[in-house]
């Protein structure tokens, strides 16, 4: 896989200067926010710090949509590559060893096992990479005005980050019995698409109908399972965010009776946190998502 990003550095390159950026003005948000909500504040500096935020806003805006846009392009260019590799492997092989391959583990090979790369591998790493540079960030801002809760966050992380360790194999087991259910879907449509002239002269459209439909339910049970397991893994991320939240909030309150932080301080704590919390919990949950497809990447090498 590192081959596709040597591949793609300028675009690569392009999409990590725009996701450093964008970590970068999520700390000017953050300063904004509590300097906006700040109880003592005078009416000129007030008006100066609204026009400021407005043309914040914009610029936010702007990097925001070039970076989806640039992640989307490189996760686009990426599949196109993928697809070049695999036609151009096919092609080097002699007919005898082609023929000995069915139709649907072709088209399963160049279509699904392709976007489930890109889906969930390709983007799972660019969103774990912008993850990083936000935690990166985010931990050297909260540090600077309160490593307490810095501390905090990093012991109720861990804990979480331990637990996820228990989804890796279930996660890739499901998804393993997704792929094979949806090369058997494939199958099961071109037999169909071969034989209709046999269905309709012998009148076998119930059988047939039957078949379809089980066939469907199966790939639909299958697709429930894998994602019921991913949804129970980010569940269990996301309390634990809840938690690491209202905890910023208990010691950033502590912190302003002590008279060792302002409001606008912790206001500003308080949204920077969101930079270290959801990066750690987000990044349990893309790497999830990376050991489940894992076994693609292998079989596509």
């Amino acid at each position: 896989m590192k081959t596709l990003y040597k591949n793609n550095r300028k675009l690569f390159a392009l999409v990590f200067s725009l996701i450093l950026v964008f970590s970068i003005l999520e700390l000017g948000k953050a300063y904004l926010m509590g300097e906006l909500l700040g109880l003592n504040m005078e009416t000129k500096k007030l008006v100066g710090l609204i026009v400021l935020t407005i043309v914040f806003l914009l610029v936010y805006t702007l990097i925001d949509s070039g970076k989806q846009l640039a992640v989307k392009r490189l996760e686009n260019t990426i599949r196109y590559d993928l697809q070049q590799r695999c036609v151009r492997t096919i092609l080097q092989e002699d007919p005898a060893s082609f023929f000995r391959k069915d139709s649907s583990t072709l088209i399963n090979d160049l279509t699904n096992k392709i976007n489930e790369i890109v889906e969930k591998y390709i983007h799972s790493q660019i969103q774990m990479t912008a993850l990083i540079v936000s935690f990166a960030a985010g931990s050297i801002y909260i540090a600077a005005l309160c490593w307490p809760i810095l501390i905090f966050l990093y012991i109720l992380a861990g804990m979480g980050l331990l637990g996820n360790r228990f989804f890796f194999v279930p996660l890739q087991k499901r998804e393993k019995a997704l792929l094979v259910q949806k090369e058997k879907w494939i199958q099961t449509i071109k037999n169909f698409y071969d034989n209709f002239m046999f269905i309709k002269n012998e009148h076998y459209e119930k059988t047939y109908f039957d078949l379809l439909r089980s066939g469907s339910e199966n790939l639909h049970e299958t697709y429930n399972k894998a994602d019921s397991l991913l949804m129970a893994s980010d569940a269990i991320n996301n309390g634990f965010g809840q938690y690491m939240f209202l905890g910023t909030i208990g010691i950033g309150a502590l912190f302003v009776h002590f008279q060792m932080l302002t409001i606008p301080l912790v206001l500003a704590i308080m949204q920077v946190t969101n930079m270290v919390v959801n990066p750690l919990f987000q990044f349990a949950t893309f790497r999830n998502r990376i050991e489940s497809s894992r076994f693609l990447i292998e079989d596509m090498e």
